[in-house]
């Protein structure tokens, strides 16, 4: 005869079914939650691609949908600021910036997007306050460095800018920006070889798909009219004019340019 099974109560019973309970729907809950993540890193990326590609009202859009998902995410609100910057959503750009760097303190490229804005707005000195907290991160930034020297350059202290401009260059050789900015500050000191020099520099590390190319060619047609080489200026500003033909500032140069030799040939 069997030996009669001791009676239980229910007390561990309820324990074992609340356990399964848990594990079951604990596990739903992570499954979940790795969903939303994976559905906030798709729409971030897809941001990522419409932002590069040109696109950054619709970046915005996906930037936002990340953020709903995963509000505390700091880079997502980074890039949306960066977002905001190139549409000229200035106050949009520094709330979204500012949100990057309360829930990440050390993430630099929020630092640099600020400071660039507060420049833009003509606060150099709030600009520059920020690109110092950058390079506190991280003192081998040399897009902060760039930025540092453009809000020195922005309260006309231009040999700061330009040590600033050469820091950036000797931490990252093929940088063009930096080129740029220093061959401009050249310009305005009278060192025009220099200049034109450091500004082929920029074309030359720009590569034929930089947005800003036109720009450089720009700058570089400014130096060649000072120097008064109007043929290499009218040639560089041509190429200028062909790459940016809705910049009415740089059609304006070559047209300038273009009158004048040949108003003085004819």
């Amino acid at each position: 005869m069997r030996p009669r099974r001791k009676m239980t109560t229910g007390k561990p019973l309820i324990l074992i079914a609340g356990l399964l309970f848990l594990l079951l729907f604990g596990n739903m809950a992570f499954s979940q939650e790795e969903d939303e993540q994976e559905s906030a890193s798709q729409d971030y990326n897809r941001a990522v691609e419409l932002h590069l590609a040109g696109n950054p009202a619709e970046a915005i859009r996906f930037y936002k949908k990340a953020i709903m998902i995963e509000p505390d995410v700091a880079a997502y609100h980074a890039d949306l600021g960066e977002a905001y910057r190139v549409t000229g959503m200035s106050r949009e750009a520094i709330a979204e910036l500012e949100t990057a760097i309360r829930l990440d303190p050390d993430l630099v490229n929020a630092y640099t997007t600020l400071g660039v804005i507060l420049d833009h707005e003509n606060l150099p000195q709030l600009a520059i306050k920020q690109h110092r907290a950058a390079l506190k991160i991280d003192p081998e930034s040399y897009v902060a460095y760039n930025n540092l020297g453009h809000a020195y350059d922005s309260l006309g202290l231009i040999r700061a800018a330009m040590a600033n401009y050469k820091k950036s260059i000797e931490i990252k050789p093929d940088f063009a920006p930096a080129y740029d900015n220093l061959g401009t500050a050249l310009m305005r000191t009278g060192q025009l070889d220099e200049a034109i020099g450091i500004l082929k520099k920029s074309i030359e590390f720009a590569g034929s798909n930089n947005p800003q190319l036109g720009l450089y060619y720009n700058d570089l047609g400014a130096a060649y009219v000072m120097q008064n080489k109007y043929e290499d200026a009218y040639r560089v500003l041509a190429k200028a004019a062909e790459l940016v033909p809705d910049s009415p500032e740089i059609q304006r140069n070559f047209i300038y340019i273009k009158n004048y030799i040949y108003g003085k040939n004819n």
